[in-house]
C-alpha cells in the first residue's frame, strides 16, 4: 500500500479497497493493518496523517491498539514549546536493535558498581586524571546516581558510583520500532551539527504537524561494550506494515499518557534537571 495525502492506495487486494481509499471508520483503517507500507508520498506530513485519523468517526476504537487516547493526542491544545534545539527537519519511524546477551571478558573481570563518599571520589578522580595524562587515554566518565532524594532537603541526592564492565553486549537481539525526529542540534561551540534522532515523548503534536513523515528501513545489528567499542555485525533494510508504523508513532506520543499528564511529567523532569545542574555547580 501507499500512503497519500488523499488517503490509502492499494493495488494488491482482492476486495473493494483496491485503488485509492480514504478510511472513514476505524474498521476501514484496520483492514489495512497488516498491509505492507511500500511508499509514503513525498511531502506527506504528520499533519496529513493526523487529518486522516481525525476523520474517523470512531477513532477511539484504536485506543487499545496504540495503548493511548488517540483522540486526546490528535486534539492536543498544547502550543509548540519555546527555546531548545533548532527546528526538526522531519519525523520518522526507525528500527532499533537492542542486544540482550552479555559476554564477559575472561581477561578483565567486571567490577561491580559501588558508591563512594566525597573524599574517596576526589581521590579517585585525581588518580584517574594522572593515569590519563600518562597514557593519553580519555578520563573515565563519571557515574552519578541521581534517582533518590535527600531526606532532609528534598533535593536530588547525587551519589557517585564506581565500577566497570569489560564484556560485550551481543545476540540475541530485540527489534523495536521508534518514532523520532531528525534535524540539527547545537554543539558546544555554538555551531549546528546533524543529529541522528530526537526523542518525541514530550513533544506537543502542534510541533509535528508541518513536518514530513517518513520510514527509515535501515536495521543494524551491533555488538558493543560498556567502554564504547562497537562492532557492526550485520546491516540491511526491512519493510514495515501499516499497523506497525502507526503503533510506533502513537506508542511514543502517548508514552506518558494524556497531553496533560505528559506536560506534568515534562515539568517534573525539567525541575529535577535544573536542581541537579544547580547542585553540580552548573555542570552539564
Amino acid at each position: 500500500m501507499r500512503l497519500l495525502r488523499e488517503g490509502i492506495e492499494d493495488f494488491h487486494r482482492r476486495d473493494d479497497l483496491v485503488g485509492l481509499h480514504r478510511p472513514t471508520s476505524a474498521f476501514d483503517l484496520l483492514r489495512h493493518w497488516h498491509d505492507s507500507l511500500e511508499e509514503i508520498e513525498p511531502g506527506y506530513t504528520f499533519g496529513d496523517l493526523a487529518e486522516m485519523l481525525r476523520g474517523l468517526e470512531d477513532v477511539e476504537v484504536l485506543d487499545p491498539f496504540f495503548q493511548c487516547d488517540v483522540r486526546a493526542l490528535l486534539d492536543d491544545p498544547t502550543p509548540p514549546r519555546q527555546g531548545g534545539d533548532p527546528p526538526l527537519d522531519h519525523v520518522y519511524v526507525r528500527n532499533t536493535v537492542d542486544p540482550e546477551g552479555y559476554v564477559p571478558d575472561p581477561l578483565h573481570p567486571d567490577e561491580p558498581l559501588e558508591s563512594m563518599d566525597e573524599n574517596v571520589a576526589v581521590e579517585h578522580d585525581r588518580v584517574d586524571a594522572a593515569i590519563a595524562e600518562l597514557t593519553g587515554e580519555p578520563v573515565e566518565r563519571k557515574v552519578i546516581d541521581a534517582t533518590s532524594d535527600d531526606p532532609i532537603t528534598g533535593e536530588p541526592r547525587l551519589l557517585r558510583l564506581r565500577g566497570r564492565g569489560y564484556g560485550m553486549f551481543t545476540a540475541p537481539y530485540v527489534i523495536t520500532r521508534e518514532f523520532c525526529g531528525r534535524g540539527l542540534s547545537s554543539a558546544d561551540d555554538g555551531t549546528l551539527e546533524p543529529q541522528t534522532a530526537f526523542a518525541l515523548d514530550f513533544t506537543p503534536v502542534a510541533e509535528l504537524l508541518s513536518l514530513p513523515l517518513r520510514y527509515d528501513p535501515t536495521i543494524r545489528f551491533e555488538s558493543r561494550s560498556l567502554q564504547g567499542t562497537l562492532t557492526v555485525e550485520y546491516e540491511t533494510k526491512i519493510g514495515i506494515t501499516f499497523g506497525e508504523f502507526l503503533h510506533a508513532i502513537f506508542w511514543d506520543l502517548g508514552f506518558y499518557g494524556s497531553p496533560d499528564d505528559r506536560n506534568e511529567a515534562w515539568r517534573e523532569v525539567r525541575e529535577r534537571s535544573d536542581s541537579i545542574r544547580r547542585l553540580r555547580g552548573g555542570e552539564s
